[in-house]
C-alpha cells in the first residue's frame, strides 16, 4: 500500500497520541525502515524505481510530464517521448510553437518491466490501482486501474452535469483499465451529493457557510486554494480505495496487490504548518480552528483504509506500507508560495512490513527504493532478475532463505506506437493538480 508523501515525523507524532492504531500495530508486529529515494523529489521517478528495481536513468521516467504532438490527419494527441531529448535553452518554447504540449508521463515511456509485468510473465496474478505512470494500462494477468482513471472520472462527472447520465461507450477513453470492462465497475453515474460531500469534508476541516458553498462550487485543483486541494485529494483517494476493493471482490485476491494513495502528498504540501506550527510564524487562531485537524485526520483516514483492506485479504498475507518521500518544512517560509511542506531534496520515505516471516519489532535502518521490487519478488518465492540494481532486503525477514536469480528475457522498450490516445480534458485535469502543487507552471 503506497502512501504518497507519508512521513515518519508525522507518523511518530500521531502514533504517540494513539490516532493510528493500524499503522502502530504494523510497527510493533513487523519491521520498519526509512526508504532511501536517492535524493529524488519527483514521485513518478521514485514509484517507478520501486516497481522496476532500477533507478530513473535506467527506467526512463524522471519527471511528472513528457511531450505529445497532434497528428494532423486524425487530430489526436499522441505521445512523443523522443522530444524529451530537446533540453537546450528555448527548446520548450520551440516545441510548443510546433504544436507539442506537455502531458503526464506514461507507461509507454518506461524502459524496464515493472513488477506486474514480471509476475504476469511468471503466471502470477496482480491487482494494481493508481500507481504512477500506468496509463495506458498494460495487459496483465489480473487487473490494473491506471493513474489516469480517476482524473478521467472527475472530468466526466463535471462535463456530464447530470446525476443519471452514463457516459456513452464511444466516449470512454481506452486503456484506462485492464481489462477495459473493469472501468464499468468503477464508474459511478451520480456525482457526490452536496450533503454527502460536506459530511465527508467536515472530518478534516471546520468550514464556515461561505467556505462550504465554495467547496461545492470548486471544480478543479487550483493553486493556493486549500478547499480544492482537500476536495480533490479526498475524491482521488476514495476512488483508489474503491478500485482496490473492486479488484479484490470481482477478481479475487491476486498474488500481489499494489496501490498508491496520492492525496496525502497534496495535503502535506498545503497543511504541514498546522501539524508542525513550531517551524513557522504564529498561525492565526481562526485558521488553526479551520485547518488544524486536516493532516491528523487525513493520516487517520489512511490508517482506516489500511485496516479495511487488510480485512479483505486472506491469511497469511504480507502487508507492506511504503511512501516515496517524507515532508519537511518550507524554509524560508513563503518561498514556495502557498506550500508549507516540501520534498524537493528527497527526504526519506516510509517502509513498513508485517506478516508471515517478517521480523517483528525490528528497525532495518534504510532500504533503497530499488530494493522494493527484488524484495517483493523474493517474498513471493520468485526469482530476481540479475539485471536489477536493487537487492533483496534480507534484514526484513526472520529467515530470509536462499535468494534465487535468473536472466530476464522481458523487453521493457516502449512500443513505437504505445496506443492510448490522449484525452485533452483528462490531461488538463492532471495538469491542474500538478500546477496546484507547484510541480509545473
Amino acid at each position: 500500500m503506497g502512501m504518497d508523501g507519508a512521513s515518519w515525523d508525522a507518523l511518530h507524532l500521531l502514533m504517540a497520541s494513539d490516532r493510528l492504531p493500524a499503522l502502530a500495530g504494523m510497527v510493533s508486529e513487523g519491521c520498519r525502515a526509512r526508504l532511501d529515494n536517492h535524493g529524488q523529489g519527483y514521485s513518478p521517478a521514485i514509484w517507478t524505481s520501486m516497481a522496476t528495481g532500477v533507478p530513473p536513468e535506467e527506467h526512463g521516467i524522471d519527471f511528472f510530464t513528457t511531450w505529445a504532438w497532434r497528428n494532423p490527419f486524425s487530430g489526436r494527441l499522441r505521445y512523443a517521448h523522443w522530444a524529451r531529448a530537446f533540453r537546450f535553452r528555448g527548446s520548450h518554447q520551440l516545441l510548443r510553437a510546433l504544436g507539442f504540449r506537455r502531458v503526464a508521463v506514461s507507461s509507454a515511456q518506461r524502459r524496464r518491466p515493472a513488477l506486474w509485468n514480471l509476475l504476469t510473465a511468471q503466471g502470477r496474478s496482480v491487482g494494481v490501482a493508481n500507481w504512477w505512470a500506468t496509463y495506458p494500462a498494460e495487459a496483465v494477468r489480473g487487473a490494473l486501474v491506471s493513474d489516469h482513471a480517476n482524473s478521467y472520472v472527475q472530468r466526466l462527472r463535471r462535463d456530464l452535469r447530470t446525476v443519471d447520465l452514463q457516459p456513452h461507450q464511444s466516449d470512454l477513453l481506452p486503456s484506462l483499465t485492464c481489462p477495459e470492462s473493469l472501468f464499468s465497475h468503477l464508474w459511478q453515474p451520480a456525482r457526490m451529493g452536496d450533503r454527502e460531500l460536506l459530511e465527508l469534508v467536515s472530518r478534516f476541516a471546520h468550514l464556515s457557510e461561505d467556505q462550504q458553498d465554495r467547496l461545492r462550487r470548486v471544480e478543479v485543483f487550483a493553486r493556493g486554494d486549500e478547499l480544492s486541494v482537500l476536495k480533490f485529494s479526498l475524491l482521488q483517494d476514495l476512488f483508489t480505495i474503491r478500485a482496490t476493493r473492486t479488484i479484490i471482490t470481482e477478481y479475487g485476491q491476486p498474488d500481489l496487490i499494489a496501490l498508491v494513495l496520492g492525496g496525502l502528498d497534496a495535503m502535506s504540501h498545503y497543511f504541514w504548518r498546522f501539524l508542525f506550527p513550531e517551524h513557522f510564524s504564529p498561525i492565526d487562531p481562526a485558521e488553526m480552528a479551520v485547518w488544524g485537524d486536516a493532516l491528523p485526520e487525513y493520516y487517520a483516514f489512511y490508517d482506516e483504509a489500511l485496516a479495511e483492506l487488510r480485512a479483505l485479504f486472506s491469511d497469511p498475507t504480507i502487508v507492506i506500507v511504503v511512501s516515496d518521500h517524507g515532508i519537511v518544512p518550507v524554509l524560508p517560509e513563503g518561498s514556495l508560495g502557498p506550500n508549507s511542506g516540501t520534498h524537493d531534496d528527497g527526504p526519506d520515505g516510509v517502509w513498513l512490513a508485517a506478516g508471515p516471516g517478517i521480523a517483528g519489532g525490528r528497525d532495518a535502518g534504510r532500504i533503497s527504493m530499488v530494493d522494493v521490487a527484488p524484495t517483493v519478488l523474493h517474498m513471493l518465492g520468485l526469482p530476481v532478475p540479475r539485471d536489477l540494481s536493487g537487492r533483496v532486503a534480507t534484514e526484513l525477514f526472520e529467515k530470509p532463505g536462499q535468494v534465487r536469480y535468473e536472466d530476464s528475457d522481458l523487453d521493457g522498450t516502449p512500443p513505437s506506437d504505445p496506443g492510448g490516445p490522449l484525452d485533452e480534458g483528462t490531461e488538463d485535469e492532471v495538469a491542474s493538480r500538478l500546477r496546484a502543487l507547484g510541480y509545473i507552471d
